[in-house]
This record gives structure tokens, C-alpha cells and sequence, in this order.
């Protein structure tokens, strides 16, 4: 039976080797989707800042006529509004390159036209289970289990050649017809009948080259032993990377959260102490520089959270 259960440990091989790669498309597709998802949502915070720079123009130009403001002002204004053009014309250039990355991934012509479902980012936090995860990923990655099958087989094969420098010990036995008359008691006399049964006993003396198979299968299931556990260290060491940088997006998303807050209440006190002539409109310009950057870097992080989940559940080679 040993080449049909080496057959069957070499389609588990096989196998194993086609979800490896199912695993990392399904995590790069998703990160693709979410990148083209962000670069969207960046260009409605860059449009939402040049709506705002819109507006502090006009009211720039109004308090310049109404004598409460200068020309300073309105020139800083104009160029806050450059400074967010530009910003729009990259990030134009990234959702161009994002949206060339998806299709790309998803196996579809270069430049087909896809638009994501849902502009949102989802965003829900996990509970940190580490050892779960590591146990899991030891277990259910197919790297892991490829090494498993091929294991089995390096041992089959040790197992075999061990038979192979033992004594060999054969039954034989034969039956033969040697008449056949068409008389029906010749043909089923004793003497028509030929029954041979023996032993074959053999001992290798000297087997030289069944020995060296022997030792070259012995050393391959030692190399793939050590395979293992070089996989294994390199499966929890991605793991741990993974659940560290979970812990980082998120507590990157909750500074980022308090700091657009704090960015739109700056925004709002910068107004309304420019209108009252309090302040030069460096203030407002200066706040809502501020409001774009922690609502890009709320997005950023919100999606390399996401990101990061998608790249867990393929170290885990399973759902969260």
C-alpha cells in the first residue's frame, strides 16, 4: 500500500500549495478595495477644504472692502486654496494608480472600470486573542500542512527502505490444471491437479546500496523535521507582527479621532476671531491645514486597521 498512500500525501502537498496563495489574493484584494475606497474619501476631504478655502476668499475680500482686513489676507487665502488644489491633483493621481492596483489583483483587464459598493470604511475594533491566533495559525496554515503531508511521506519512505534491509521472508503457492480431457472424471481426478506451495526466505549480506537509501531517506525526514520548526517560528513571528500593528492602528485611530475634533473646534474659534477682526486669517488657514491633515490621517489609519485584519486572517488561514 505504500505508493497509494504516498499518492494520497502528495495530492495533500498539492493541495496545500493551491490555498497558500488563495489566501494572500483574498487579503491583497481586499487591501486593494479599501485603498480605492481611501483615495475616494481623500478627495472629498481635499474638496470639502477647497469649498472652505472658497469661502475664506469671499469673506477675506468682504472685510478687505469693509476696511477690517488687508491684502495679506486675502493673498493667503488664495494661496491656501493652491496649496489644496494641488493637494487634489495627487490625490487624484493616487485613485488613478489605486484604481489600476484592483482589477490587477482581481485577475481583470488593466483599466476596466470598477467602482466599490460602499464608499464607507468599515471599522470594527477586535479583541486581542494572540495565543488563539498563534494555535491557529500553527494548525490551520497551509504551509504547515504541506510540511505535515510531505513529513508523512519522508517517513513512509524511511519506512520502506528500513523493509528493504531486512530479511526477506515470501509464501508461495501455485495451482494448474494439467488435464484437460473432455472426460469429466479424468478432469476432475487428483492426478490433474498441480499444487505447489513453498517458503522463500532471503537475507541481504552486504546491501550496500539499500543501506544508502536508507540513510539519504533518513536524512531528508530529519531536513523536513527542521523545516517545520523553521516554519512554524517564521508563521508566529508574522502573527505577533500582525497583532503589534493592530495595536498600533487602533490607538493611531483614536489619536487621530481627538485630533480632528480638536482641529474642527480650531477651525470653528479661528472664524469666528477673524470675522470680529481679533486675528488675521493666518489663524483659519493655519486650522483648516490642521483639519485636512488629522482627517486624512484618521482615514489613513482607519484603513490600515482594516488592512491589518485582512492581512491577520491570512496568517491565520481563517476569519477572526
Amino acid at each position: 500500500t505504500a505508493p497509494i498512500r504516498d499518492a494520497e500525501y502528495g495530492l495533500g502537498v498539492f493541495e496545500s500549495q493551491l490555498r497558500a496563495p488563495i489566501l494572500i489574493v483574498t487579503a491583497n484584494a481586499k487591501q486593494a478595495y479599501y485603498n480605492v475606497v481611501l483615495a475616494q474619501r481623500l478627495i472629498e476631504v481635499s474638496e470639502q477644504a477647497i469649498v472652505r478655502d472658497h469661502q475664506l476668499i469671499e469673506a477675506s475680500q468682504a472685510l478687505f472692502r469693509a476696511g477690517r482686513a488687508s491684502q495679506r489676507d486675502i493673498v493667503s487665502a488664495e494661496l491656501q486654496l493652491s496649496d489644496d488644489l494641488s493637494d487634489l491633483a495627487d490625490r487624484r493621481e493616487a485613485l488613478d494608480l489605486s484604481d489600476l492596483a484592483l482589477p490587477d489583483v482581481l485577475g481583470l483587464a488593466i483599466g476596466e472600470a470598477l467602482s466599490p459598493a460602499e464608499m464607507t470604511i468599515p471599522f470594527q475594533p477586535v479583541e486581542i486573542r494572540l495565543d488563539e491566533w498563534i494555535a491557529r495559525a500553527l494548525e490551520d496554515r497551509p504551509e504547515v500542512q504541506q510540511i505535515l503531508y510531505r513529513l508523512d511521506q519522508s517517513a513512509l519512505s524511511v519506512r520502506v527502505a528500513q523493509n528493504s534491509v531486512l530479511p526477506q521472508l515470501d509464501l508461495v503457492g501455485l495451482y494448474r490444471r494439467n488435464d484437460f480431457d473432455t472426460a469429466a472424471a479424468r478432469a476432475l481426478g487428483f492426478n490433474s491437479h498441480l499444487w505447489v506451495a513453498g517458503v522463500e526466505f532471503e537475507i541481504p549480506f552486504g546491501n550496500v546500496a539499500a543501506r544508502e537509501r536508507l540513510r539519504e531517506f533518513s536524512l531528508q525526514h530529519a531536513r523536513v523535521e527542521r523545516e517545520l520548526e523553521s516554519q512554524k517560528r517564521i508563521i508566529e513571528l508574522q502573527v505577533r507582527t500582525e497583532e503589534a500593528g493592530l495595536r498600533k492602528n487602533l490607538a493611531e485611530v483614536e489619536v487621530q479621532t481627538d485630533k480632528v475634533e480638536q482641529a474642527r473646534t480650531k477651525l470653528e474659534i479661528a472664524k469666528v476671531r477673524y470675522q470680529r477682526g481679533i486675528a488675521d486669517n493666518f489663524d483659519v488657514t493655519d486650522a483648516q491645514t490642521d483639519l485636512v491633515e488629522a482627517e486624512s490621517d484618521l482615514l489613513a489609519a482607519i484603513v490600515d486597521y482594516t488592512n491589518g485584519l485582512a492581512r491577520l486572517e491570512a496568517s491565520i488561514a481563517g476569519p477572526l
